[in-house]
């Protein structure tokens, strides 16, 4: 059963959605040899189409947390959380927009939210090591190459 909800601070906007029906639906409506999040997605659209590529964000998630936690794969989770009950429930707030202007020396004076927020995308726009070395490997075959005892 979806229901719309109050979200932070009595603004309206939140959502709240019961999980299995949505993924019965998608399992009922998903072709032979579709990928389940698409899906999902197009249950999603028809449901919520606002909301539709929050919604399968906050869904695909959950689905890669359930499976890790209970040795499955994204299939097999699927189909026991579909017939699940009670069922999980999704929940999104509104957007909240927080400008500030202070500037911070280190991520240590941050706020935790924030700190995060800052390591998670340091951590994103860091190269692998993986990277790095394929990024080498050109130079290295072609100083082999030009080995003067070849």
């Amino acid at each position: 059963m979806d229901k719309d909800s109050l979200g932070p601070a009595g603004t309206s906007g939140g959502l709240e959605v019961q999980a299995a029906p949505l993924l019965r639906e998608a399992l009922r409506e998903a072709q032979p040899g579709e990928d389940f999040d698409e899906a999902l997605l197009r249950t999603l659209k028809a449901r919520h189409p606002e909301r539709a590529a929050a919604l399968l964000a906050a869904f695909s998630s959950m689905l890669d947390l359930e499976a890790e936690r209970a040795h499955e794969n994204k299939e097999q989770a699927v189909r026991r959380l579909a017939e699940t009950d009670p069922s999980p429930t999704i929940r999104l707030s509104p957007p909240q927009v927080r400008v500030t202007r202070r500037e911070y020396r280190s991520l240590e004076e941050m706020p935790p939210e924030l700190r995060r927020q800052a390591e998670a995308r340091l951590q994103a726009a860091r190269p692998s090591r993986a990277g790095c070395l394929w990024s080498l490997l050109p130079g290295a075959l072609a100083a082999l190459c030009r080995w003067p005892g070849r």
